[in-house]
Order: C-alpha cells, then structure tokens, then sequence
C-alpha cells in the first residue's frame, strides 16, 4: 500500500514541489488549491504519469466545513493518512496604519484558521491509526519579526506556537508535529521585489544566496521520514543563514 500525503496550497511554489517530491518517493498526493485550475491540472497529471494516485481538492483552506469534505473524500479514497503539510498562505505586506481590516482578517483567516482547521480536522485519523506525521510551514519573520510585514510576521509565528503545542498533545498517540521556518524563498510572493532587492537580501544572507521551493521541499520530505522519528516539536529553519 502507498504512503499517502495531504498538502494545502499544492498547485503552486513550495506548495507544488512538495507534492511533486513526495510522488517521486511513493506517496499518493491529495492537495488542495484556491485558484488555479491550470496549475492544478498539471501537477495532477505529472503525479499521474509517475504512477502515483492524485487527488485536487479546490477548497478555502479557511472554510472548515468544505476542508471536511476535502477529507472525507481523501480519506474514503485513501483508507488513511501518513502525512499532512499545512502550506496554504497568503503574504500580506505594508505597515500596519496603512493596512485594512480585511487584509489583516484574511491574513488570520488562512495563514492560521487554516492551519488549524486542518489539523483538527487530520488529528481523529491520524489518533485512530497511532501514526502520522504533520509538517506546518511558517517563515524566519515567524520567529524574529519583520518591519513592515507584522501581520504576516504575527501569523507566522502563531503557527509555531500552535504546531508545537499540537506536538505534545498529539505525541502520545505516535504523532509528530513539527515546523518549517523558511527565508526568502523565490516563489510567486517575491514577484513584486526587484533584481537589485533580490540581491540585497542575499547580500545579508551567510551564503550570499536564496532558496528556491525545491530545497524546502526536500526538508519537508526530511520531516516526515523515519531519519526523523525522534523529531517532533521542532522549528528547522533552512534560510541560507539570514538569521542565524
């Protein structure tokens, strides 16, 4: 029997090559997208074309009673679940008198209500099985704050709060729950900085470079292995040494 894998926000960035990489190791993939169909189409056919089985859900990650269906569906399909990636977000960025009560609410409503519908929603399996492993994405702004990205910032860093306090309610039961914290990673968030802010950022960074979602991926993947079975409540970090 496949492994199986849940990942929210799949049909693009880290997202998409996530849900590439776990096919490419023997998982079937379900994942769910907002937007593009497009994108949505084309990772399912390449996961297809591996022989993996592929599921698309179009679903509000915020919306618990559609992410219900999502895994009702999933799980009929699937008889269980090894692995659920949290990815699903939006990057809202300004300062905090020039931005709306909706961009804030919306902010909440999928970088954080997101995450945590998902996770109530995977945890009754994953304790019936007495295994599984979840892998929540948040970012270095999560851990150290960024001026004019508090909201996002605050967000993020609520997720490592929650995943590792899930950690330890879930651990009894086999469960582990731990937290990637990425840098700057050149996914379409970063289509509005520039060639010159692109090198700015890399000229703070240790290894004078940025990530690309493949390698974030490959740490995802990493998580939910059994090298890591003595991982749970963690924060790793890949950001090429910008916070160090």
């Amino acid at each position: 029997m496949s492994k199986s894998v849940l990942i929210t926000g799949g049909s693009r960035g880290i997202g998409y090559e996530t849900a590439l990489l776990f096919a490419q190791n023997g998982y079937d993939v379900g994942f769910t997208y907002l937007k593009s169909d497009d994108g949505a189409n084309k990772l399912k056919n390449k996961i297809e074309n591996m022989g993996q089985q592929c599921f698309p859900y179009k679903s509000d990650v915020s919306d618990f009673n559609k992410m219900q269906k999502v895994f009702e569906d999933f799980i009929r399909c699937n008889k269980h679940i090894d692995a659920l990636i949290c990815n699903a977000a939006v990057s809202p960025y300004g300062t905090i008198t020039d931005m709306s009560f909706d961009e804030i609410k919306t902010a909440f409503d999928i970088n954080v209500l997101g995450v945590i519908n998902t996770c109530k929603l995977a945890a009754p399996y994953m304790v019936s099985q007495k295994y599984g492993s979840i892998v929540t994405l948040s970012s270095i702004w999560g851990i150290t704050g960024s001026s004019c990205e508090t909201i996002y910032s605050a967000t993020k860093g609520a997720i490592i709060s929650f995943s590792k306090a899930l950690a330890k309610e879930l651990g009894p039961s086999n469960i582990r729950v731990n937290v990637v914290a990425p840098g700057v990673v050149m996914t379409d968030m970063m289509s509005d900085f520039s060639d010159d802010d692109i090198n700015a950022l890399k000229e703070i960074s240790a290894l004078n470079k940025v990530s690309y979602p493949q390698e974030i991926a490959k740490t995802i993947l990493f998580l939910c292995s059994e090298d890591t079975s003595s991982y749970t409540g963690q924060v790793l970090s890949p950001n090429c040494g910008i916070l160090i």
